[in-house]
């Protein structure tokens, strides 16, 4: 099913045991390897990159004492990481693309 592309959102569905599929600008993540080969002349200047749509699936979410946003783990096939990768609360809140729609896997039934 579909579901909020927001923050809280995204949230709620992974406090009840959802797996989200978010969506965000690939552009604003943090580089972990260079896209375009290993020159960095290559790349364009900051806030000069069009927005690339991409999905991450986020796993968990944590917010400090105070409501903020402070660590999302997610799995991400465009970074070297891949799975476990961990972005500050600000570094994915920068990157989603807010007010579109995630897709939502619910918690697996328990038999």
């Amino acid at each position: 099913r579909t579901g909020d592309n927001s923050l809280f959102g995204v949230g709620d569905e992974v406090a009840n045991g959802g797996t989200v599929i978010a969506t965000v600008d690939l552009n604003k993540l943090p580089l972990d390897k260079l896209p375009l080969g290993d020159d960095p002349d290559n790349l364009p200047p900051p806030g000069k990159l069009p927005a690339a749509v991409h999905q991450v699936t986020v796993s968990q979410m944590e917010f400090d004492d105070q409501g903020n946003l402070t660590k999302v783990t997610v799995n991400d096939t465009a970074s070297d990481q891949g799975c476990g990768r961990v972005l500050t609360g600000d570094e994915f809140k920068n990157a989603m693309l807010q007010g579109g729609q995630s897709n939502v896997l619910p918690p697996a039934k328990k038999p």
